[in-house]
């Protein structure tokens, strides 16, 4: 393919303004090209072309197989086939003659290539952007609608209505959604027996981390706004991974940031919480904030720092710490005494921080009983609750819950939502599921309106989320390649959250739980309940009472059966509700 003064023109078979060999590329826009020596390729949608032999004889001469995308080197009109797994394919074809260096356009929409002072290639920088498609998710054409009960269209949410009042607030305000970063677009479908299944272009290493960042974020904010939700979620190294020096691994973060800074300030959207990634780097193998080492716990506290104030500048609502490596793998080398002052000092730290930047927001520590770790010392409320206890940072922290991970602590996700009510220390929530076959983290996206509603319930009733929301750190399978897969999965979820809050506000509107319960505890309003909580009846005056004969209790049925048939009604009586709402809109 050669081009003269901006245009394109036929060379070897491969294409022209109609697309490759007269076939568009990603709907109308086809191949496109700017300027002398700046790129050429087609729009986003050829990272999901896959060129063959067939496709034109240049093809089989630039690009074996795969998604391919083109790059034309500066100065000698050469065409160079790059592939999704080679990344400068040296199979190349020479339609010009001259430089062998070569500008590439990677696919993803940038400019990458020599730098600016590499006097083989243009003068423009490599950073540029230069916008070659528009959308990364070309099949979801606008935002997703509510449709009802009835709605045709898989792509529309049956029970989420944004507007829709519930107990005489939004649905929106009720559930405060956030998509997550990390999942969604930070992770390839790889595991442990596998490497990445999924089409995510901008994960490929030896792209330029600001051009792959810029990239990943264009994708990630398409699709906030066409899901319509308010807010999303991320770590640090989901957008800016470390570089050669601290240093200048601040500085990418910094300007990974302002970038995310105007893209919330272009769509609208708002940062639920940020968190720093303290357990994917080989140094914190032995944990952050635990870690041997007080030189990793320095490099751990610095990352928090940077952080916390980035999360302060996008004006994100709370800050998370999730410690998946503080606790040990054998106690054989653990000192755990020592491991919990360093934790402490750690978390009082951040605590300090906060308030000597003002970030407003709410720290949030995250539970999760194992994994990675074989024991982790954020186990479940009641520990959390504990050591914030014991190390009086109790004012300080309240608690972000995941639904697997309290299932992995073998509990309930109502026990542990229940708890952390009761202990003051309700934050928010990460949306997600295990697998109940599995013993391990599985993150799937919610489909449960049995398991959710009690959680609703009790959140609800306790007057809901202050900073909080509910944000879907949550995985597509393995097998779940098409990219809408991200929108169906999403939309499920999101309707089975809203199906519960549904459920929830039938039980508080009943008020049946709530009478039963308190009729339970009547016993403690009364003078003998009274008494023992003040005090005024201490041991030998109750054990006088006993043997006198003056208290002589009998059980009462605790009609746990009952409950759980109301519960159920509840249920039932939403599906009733809406099957006549969607029969009366028809």
């Amino acid at each position: 393919m050669a081009r003269r003064r901006g245009h394109l023109v036929e060379c070897g078979g491969l294409g022209d303004e109609r697309g490759i060999d007269g076939k568009p590329v990603g709907g109308e826009r086809g191949l496109v090209g700017i300027g002398p020596g700046r790129w050429i390729g087609a729009d986003r949608r050829s990272v999901g072309h896959r060129l063959k032999d067939t496709d034109s004889p240049m093809a089989a001469a630039s690009v074996d197989t795969g998604r391919g995308r083109w790059c034309l080197s500066p100065g000698s009109e050469q065409v160079i086939g790059v592939e999704l797994g080679n990344l400068m394919n040296t199979r190349t074809r020479n339609v010009g003659g001259g430089s062998s260096a070569a500008w590439c356009h990677s696919g993803l929409g940038r400019l990458s290539g020599p730098s600016s002072t590499d006097r083989s290639g243009p003068t423009v920088p490599a950073t540029e952007d230069r916008t070659v498609g528009d959308a990364f998710f070309p099949e979801v054409t606008g935002r997703i609608p509510f449709g009802g009960l009835d709605a045709s269209d898989p792509l529309a949410y049956r029970v989420y209505d944004p507007d829709r009042l519930v107990l005489g607030k939004r649905m929106q305000d009720h559930l405060r959604i956030a998509v997550c970063l990390w999942h969604s677009f930070n992770w390839p479908g790889s595991d442990v027996f596998g490497v990445g299944t999924f089409d995510r272009p901008w994960l490929d290493p030896r792209l330029d981390p600001l051009i792959a960042a810029r990239a990943k974020l264009d994708a990630a904010f398409e699709f906030l706004s066409k899901l319509g939700v308010p807010y999303f979620c991320f770590h640090d190294r989901d957008v800016a991974p470390e570089a050669g020096s601290a240093r200048e691994t601040q500085k990418l973060l910094d300007t990974v940031v302002d970038d995310i800074g105007r893209r919330m300030a272009d769509s609208g959207k708002k940062l639920l919480w940020g968190t720093a990634n303290l357990f994917s780097h080989p140094r914190f193998a032995a944990g952050a904030a635990t870690n041997p080492d007080p030189a990793i716990f320095a490099v751990a506290a610095a990352q928090v720092k940077a952080m916390l104030e980035a999360t302060q500048r996008l004006g994100g609502e709370n800050y998370v710490l999730w410690g998946g490596r503080e606790g040990y793998e054998t106690l054989l080398n653990t000192d755990l005494g020592r491991e919990e002052q360093q934790f402490a000092r750690f978390l009082a730290m951040v605590a300090e921080h906060k308030h000597r930047i003002g970030f407003k927001g709410l720290l949030l520590i995250e539970p999760k009983p194992q994994e990675p770790t074989k024991h982790q010392y954020d186990y479940d409320v009641a520990a959390i609750r504990g050591f914030l206890e014991r190390h009086d940072l109790a004012g300080e922290y309240r608690l972000n819950l995941e639904v697997n991970h309290a299932t992995l602590a073998g509990h309930s996700f109502h026990h542990e939502v229940a708890s952390a009510i009761a202990g003051g220390l309700f934050g928010s929530i990460d949306a997600n599921r295990g697998d109940y076959q599995n013993g391990w983290d599985t993150d799937q996206f919610p489909n449960s309106v049995d398991e959710l509603s009690l959680a609703l319930y009790e959140i609800v009733r306790s007057g809901g989320f202050t900073s909080g929301g509910f944000n879907f750190d949550t995985k597509l399978r393995r097998q779940s390649l098409s990219r809408d897969d991200l929108f169906h999965a999403h939309v499920g979820g999101i309707d089975t959250l809203a199906r519960s809050l549904l459920v929830a506000a039938a039980l508080i509107e009943d008020g049946a739980l709530e009478r039963l319960r308190t009729e339970r505890y009547a016993g403690w309003t009364g003078d003998l309940g009274r008494s023992i909580l003040t005090g005024d009846a201490p041991l030998e005056v109750l054990a006088g009472r006993v043997l006198a004969g003056e208290i002589d209790p009998l059980p009462v049925s605790g009609r746990q059966e009952l409950l759980e048939n109301v519960v159920n009604r509840a249920i039932w009586a939403v599906d009733a509700a809406a099957r006549a709402e969607a029969a009366a809109a028809r």
